[in-house]
């Protein structure tokens, strides 16, 4: 990926409610897990006419105000990073308005743009239902296959974050061959750990450092 001024949320459906859509926040991140929300305190706008809370409520750190707007859908809220603050967003957040959490997005994309006019999807989620008051959700805006073989057949092979350690997913490599793929929503270095943990004879357990397959 790359970095772009302009992030903007796509809405087509909500959870449920059938007059309008909103958020309580909505933060961009440039790394993968944890990191720093660089929309707080930048310029937000968003669709519609007859708003219940004004964009700039989405990018205010603060998840008791709101941004959205009455149908018709799609709504939009976009936010402008400033022009040196162009970034590489690979996740964001969500959280439901204080309220009334069925106007949340269920069917939406990521946007990004360099002009504040063109846009480009980046990644599209759909079926996010079910959101209660004040929930936050995370979404990665980039994904990545790490795959490859280990002499321990059948055994439970995880990825970790190399940088932090936090796990980001678990397969079983194949009991003939040792082959294993996972894809998550990162896409730096990892740890790959093969885990001997079938039965009879006991054998080290693997580390190994993976970029992207």
């Amino acid at each position: 990926m790359a970095a772009h001024r302009y992030w903007r949320l796509y809405v087509t459906a909500v959870d449920g409610s059938t007059e309008y859509a909103s958020v309580g926040e909505f933060a961009l991140f440039s790394e993968s897990i944890g990191g720093t929300n660089l929309a707080v305190g930048k310029t937000a706008t968003q669709s519609g006419n007859q708003v219940i809370g004004s964009a700039a409520n989405a990018i205010d750190g603060d998840g008791g105000t709101e941004a959205g707007s009455s149908f018709p859908l799609p709504w939009w809220l976009a936010v402008d990073l400033g022009s040196g603050g162009a970034a590489d967003i690979k996740r964001f957040e969500i959280s439901a308005q204080r309220v009334v959490p069925n106007r949340s997005p269920k069917d939406f994309k990521i946007q990004w743009s360099d002009d504040g006019t063109t846009w480009t999807d980046q990644a599209t989620f759909t079926g996010q239902t079910g959101w209660t008051q004040y929930e936050s959700r995370s979404f990665a805006t980039v994904s990545a296959t790490y795959s490859g073989v280990t002499d321990l057949l059948g055994v439970t092979v995880r990825a970790h974050n190399r940088a932090t350690g936090t796990p980001l997913a678990q397969t079983t490599s194949d009991a003939v061959t040792g082959a294993y793929s996972l894809t998550v929503g990162y896409d730096g270095e990892c740890y790959i750990v093969a885990l001997d943990d079938a039965g009879g004879i006991t054998y080290n357990d693997k580390i190994a450092r993976v970029m992207p397959a």
